[in-house]
């Protein structure tokens, strides 16, 4: 049975995060007048996990059952799968960061993050660890999967389009990097979303263990 075009969870992505960008725009400029734009600067971050928590509560409203019914669907030989997918991106994440840092090129995406931790340590962790990468992966994995149906063509242009919601300097390169181990083990796992969704839990989790500890 072929499985029908969502785009459900793409345009409840875009449209939410303009919406409470747009929200958060104008009470910051009520509130803080000419220095508005400085205040919006500091909390692009905070803006940006509030959307995600927003949106991740929408999809697992939504497409509760699939989460569910993929979780009791996930094996043993899975598990093992989510392990080494796990470890071996740690390890090329590890590379790739250590690479750009010699080259002096600047991880925004990070920035972004460390600035959030210190605004709000548990509502960051909350949103990084938990909330985006669900909500990322129904949006890169799930539905364009369902759009894209030539398995080379979606992890191509998922892991693609994931690295640009990211970034859009040169460290693009490990977000990409990053969507086409996503993109693989959803296709390997006969399109589980929890095992893309665990393998990236995982990876913010030690990215966020690894900035808490500098």
């Amino acid at each position: 049975m072929k499985e029908e075009k969502d785009y459900k969870a793409i345009i409840i992505y875009i449209i939410t995060q303009l919406v409470v960008s747009f929200i958060a725009g104008i009470a910051i400029a009520a509130i803080y007048g000419d220095k508005s734009l400085d205040i919006i600067n500091n909390m692009t971050g905070i803006i940006s996990f509030v959307s995600l928590t927003i949106i991740a509560a929408i999809f697992i409203t939504i497409y509760h059952k699939r989460i569910i019914d993929d979780t009791k669907r996930l094996t043993k030989k899975d598990i093992i799968s989510i392990l080494i997918s796990s470890i071996a991106w740690i390890i090329i994440n590890f590379m790739i960061s250590n690479l750009m840092q010699k080259l002096n090129i600047d991880m925004n995406n990070q920035d972004t993050v460390n600035a959030a931790l210190e605004n709000s340590k548990i509502f960051t962790m909350l949103t990084v660890i938990i909330f985006a990468p669900l909500a990322e992966e129904i949006v890169f994995r799930y539905s364009l999967s369902t759009i894209i149906k030539n398995n080379i063509m979606f992890i191509i242009i998922s892991s693609i389009i994931f690295g640009a919601f990211h970034t859009l300097n040169i460290s693009i390169i490990l977000y990409i990097a990053m969507g086409i181990v996503f993109s693989v083990i959803y296709i390997k796992t006969d399109k589980n979303i929890m095992a893309p969704t665990l393998v990236h839990l995982i990876n913010n989790l030690i990215a966020i263990i690894s900035m808490l500890m500098i």
